[in-house]
Formats: structure tokens, sequence, C-alpha cells
């Protein structure tokens, strides 16, 4: 049983398990692409407030912003630039970076160039090697003039989304452990007084009537059933003890009128003539129900002792019960 039980309840385990950490590991990779998002937000936001000052080429602030740019992307290697409208670069970092004419970097361009910002990226799994783009408007005197667009790489964030997937594991094989440790202690103390029962129903049926069910742990239905297994035990252990008893008092009861009755058969015998085989008929199968009377008292007490095994010849008993039973010859005329 407990092969069969123990599986089940580690199935069940792994799968309440894999319920609670398949979405833990969803929301925190996530949570952790969100957070690398709103950085990117904040920072094309900044450089969007100082594009937005800048008049032409000649423009100080125009240095500023490339400074900042190339600073930016040497820290961070972090590409990132901003564009007119016409997809002229008004400052880039690397300077040979530009405006694709198709993909993500375009899309989100497009996006912002609409005075919308770009739409939230796609969920970036571990094993995918893709960039993270954001983009913003520029917007002077309520119209949009430029995009500040910012393409990063995703490998520092895989890898911390794979570190936490890592983490969320272990802890699940370590609640597995205890849970499967749990399993087993559980199927242990419920099938304990089984086994008891068990054992105590084998040794019963094997002939040892004093076998009981030793009080046990377990489940309050498999005590209770433990309580009624011995209360049935001492019921057919007294219905036997009664019936051993009526066996022994019925042989002693009989062996007094059989003895009685073999004597008057002795007397009997000294009445006919010597060698009278109906007289020694009788005497024999009266001898022999004096036997079945012994037998009788023996079965009875067979419980307090030991088996007396004895070889018979099954062969000369069939050949006298057949000379017992045959109907004796008929006298001539």
């Amino acid at each position: 049983m407990r092969t069969r039980l123990l599986p089940l309840l580690i199935v069940l385990m792994a799968a309440m398990l894999l319920a609670l950490g398949i979405p833990l590991g969803i929301g925190m990779a996530s949570a952790q692409q969100q957070k690398v998002v709103v950085d990117r937000i904040d920072d094309t936001a900044h450089f969007a407030a100082l594009a937005q000052y800048v008049t032409g080429p000649d423009d100080e602030r125009q240095d500023t912003l490339e400074s900042e740019l190339e600073s930016y992307y040497e820290v961070y290697d972090i590409r990132v630039g901003v564009f007119y409208r016409t997809d002229v670069p008004m400052a880039n970092a690397p300077a040979t970076w530009f405006l694709p004419e198709t993909g993500e970097v375009r899309e989100a361009f497009e996006e912002a160039r609409l005075s919308r910002r770009s739409q939230n990226p796609h969920q970036i799994w571990p094993w995918e090697r893709t960039r993270l783009v954001v983009a913003s408007p520029v917007i002077r005197d309520g119209d949009v003039v430029a995009v500040v667009v910012t393409d990063s790489p995703t490998g520092e964030m895989r890898s911390r989304i794979l570190h936490n997937w890592l983490v969320i594991g272990a802890g699940l094989m370590a609640a597995m452990l205890l849970a499967v440790g749990a399993a087993l202690r559980l199927t242990g103390w419920v099938l304990r007084p089984v086994r008891v029962l068990d054992a105590t129903t084998h040794a019963i049926a094997s002939g040892s009537l004093k076998s009981r069910v030793a009080a046990a742990g377990g489940p309050p239905e498999l005590r209770r059933l433990a309580h009624s297994f011995n209360e049935m035990a001492d019921n057919v252990e007294d219905v036997l003890e009664q019936q051993r008893a009526f066996v022994a008092d019925a042989s002693h009861q009989l062996r007094n009128p059989l003895a009685a009755l073999l004597l008057r058969i002795e007397l009997l015998a000294f009445e006919l003539p010597e060698g009278n085989k109906e007289i020694a008929s009788v005497q024999m199968e009266g001898k022999r129900l004096a036997q079945v009377l012994d037998d009788l008292l023996d079965l009875a007490l067979a419980e307090h002792t030991d088996a007396d095994l004895r070889i018979t010849d099954i062969g000369a008993l069939a050949a006298e019960r057949v000379a017992a039973w045959a109907r004796p010859p008929r006298p001539r005329a």
C-alpha cells in the first residue's frame, strides 16, 4: 500500500509546488525586466530634456548632449541616439550607430515620432539573445522635433533572471525534499497500524489465537479498527474455548456409558460360544468408538498441548475398515 500511496502524495505535492513556483518565476522575470525598462525610460527622458533646448549644430548644448551620450555609452555599453524626425542624428553614441530601416528600433522610433512612448517590450527570457529598445519623444512647443532611442544589451538582466530562477528552483527542491520527508512520516504514521493489524491477522490465522493488535498510533479510524479487531478476536477465542469445553465434556460424559457397554459385552461374550465373530466385531467397534472419544478429547486439548505426530499405514487402516463394514456371509441351509 505504501508503494502506491507515497508516489501519489509526491506527485500531488510536486504539482502544488510547480503551481506556486512557475508563476513566481514568471513574476520575478517580469519584475526584473520592468526595472530595466523604467531605468531606460528615465534615461531617455533625461536625454530628451537636454535635447529639447538644442537649436542647431553650433549650439553648445548639443556638445553637452553628445558628451553625455558618449559617456553613457562607454559606461553602460548602451547604444543611444537623438534623431530628428527626418532620421538625421542630432547626437548619437557610438557615432557609427544610425537608425535601421526595419526592426524593433525603427518601430520604437516611429511610435515616439507620433508623440507616443514606445510600447512596453515583450518579455525577454534567459535563453533569448535579444536587445531592449526604449524610445521617448523630444517635444518643443507642443511638437515632436526629435526622438531619443536607447538600444540596451540584455545579458546582465537575463543573468539576474536566471539566478533568480536557480534560487527559486533550489527553494522548490528543498521544499520538495521536506515534502517527501513529511510524506514518508505521514504514510508511516498512517500505515503502521495497518502493518500491525496484518501481522496479527496472520498470527491468528496460523493458530496463535492469543495474538492481539498492540496499541499504536495512526488515525483515529485505524485505532478504532484495531480495538474492534481485538474485540472480535476475543469473541472468537471465547466461542472456540466453549466449543473445546463442550467437546471435552461430551467426551468425558460418553466415556462412562461406553465403558459400561463394553463391560456388558464382555460379560455377554462368556455366555456365547468362544470365537463368535459378531461379539468380536461388536467389541472392536466399541473399542474404536472409545478411540474416537479419546481423539475428540485430544482435539479439544490440542490448543494447550504439543502435536503428537505419528506415521499411519493408510492401506492397513482402509483394509480394516472394509473388513468391518463388509456384509457377513449368509449361513448355508
